[in-house]
């Protein structure tokens, strides 16, 4: 019996070592997640990218990431927030493609006739 202690000690001491260092890689793992977010995040809002932005900061605010991006992504998030459009408009040709030249002003007439306008979540 004192002999299989030594081998019982190795053994726990192994397991141990597993389960701690799982936790501790995943660890690391959920604040390089954090890290990704925050970067991605700020490239987001520089191009205009808002909602794909918003998504990032949400994650990169969590309680669990590191504070100094908690706070950092907390702060951007209610300026993103404050600075997404309630309402978009968009131009579109017959087919469904974007119409650039509508930013220009040159709507041909056809395009001015009334239509239905159809939201993007499928109502209306």
């Amino acid at each position: 019996m004192l002999r299989r202690l030594p081998a019982l000690a190795g053994q726990v001491l192994i397991v141990v070592a597993v389960l701690f260092g799982g936790s501790r890689a995943a660890a690391q793992d959920a604040t390089n997640a954090c890290v990704d977010a925050h970067v991605a995040a700020q490239r987001l809002r520089r191009d205009g990218k808002l909602r794909a932005a918003r998504e990032q900061l949400v994650s990169c605010a969590r309680t669990s990431c590191p504070q100094v991006l908690v706070r950092e992504c907390a702060a951007w998030l209610s300026e993103v927030e404050a600075t997404i459009p309630s309402v978009l408009f968009e131009a579109t040709d017959e087919a469904g493609r974007d119409w650039r030249r509508a930013r220009r002003g040159q709507w041909p007439a056809a395009a001015l006739a009334p239509r239905r306008i159809r939201r993007r979540d499928g109502s209306g």
